[in-house]
């Protein structure tokens, strides 16, 4: 996918905003510290946005490289107050960064997690808490086994609403294939879910395989 392809117009009252690849066109380019950076124009307002206009990367004053290691460290569960004693950056920074990264990655996701074949999942809850550990919450996860995507998550508490909504997402966003094989805890409400979503007595009905 070309550069073009994918920037759109950033001006909201413009009809062509947020419309990827579409009346968008070179426009030049421009000087930093830190290198040449291509420019483009909307055709239908004027507007012009940059290869880094509405990523993780506009606006920083530092290095893609730099960024990208921050991210890549927390990913690998590094803590944050070893990357600030690692990294040279202040945690307040570590944290902003981070919370970039957290927003690009989910606008990437929602915009191009379709489609995938739903073949085999495995769902699970985590438990953490806020501020003190009195204050818990569940993070319910689901991954799609066969590609390793993790195409849903939902954080609140562990109820049959919040089971609901991670198989709804899941198969909203993908397509199921044949007989779905489908792992989980043994928590209560998984099967009921399961075979809610995906029909029972349907075409393509859910196998729940409950493990511990």
């Amino acid at each position: 996918m070309s550069g073009i392809q994918t920037k759109a117009c950033a001006k909201p009252e413009c009809d062509n905003f947020g419309k990827r690849g579409q009346s968008i066109g070179g426009h030049g380019w421009f000087r930093t510290k830190r290198g040449t950076k291509r420019r483009y124009r909307c055709k239908i307002c004027g507007g012009t946005v940059s290869t880094n206009t509405g990523t993780a990367y506009f606006g920083l004053r530092c290095t893609r490289s730099e960024f990208d290691r921050v991210a890549s460290m927390r990913v690998e569960g590094v803590s944050i107050s070893a990357i600030d004693r690692t990294s040279g950056h202040s945690r307040g920074t570590v944290d902003r960064w981070l919370q970039r990264a957290a927003t690009s990655t989910k606008r990437f996701n929602d915009e191009h997690l379709r489609e995938f074949e739903i073949e085999e999942t495995q769902a699970d809850e985590l438990c953490t808490f806020v501020g003190n550990k009195t204050d818990t919450r569940w993070l319910f996860t689901l991954i799609e086994v066969s590609s390793r995507l993790w195409p849903s998550k939902v954080l609140g508490r562990r109820s049959y609403r919040n089971t609901e909504l991670l198989c709804n997402e899941t198969v909203l966003r993908g397509k199921i294939v044949d007989t779905v094989l489908a792992h989980s805890d043994g928590f209560e409400f998984y099967e009921r879910v399961i075979r809610a979503v995906l029909g029972v007595g349907a075409s393509t009905p859910a196998s729940s395989n409950a493990s511990t």
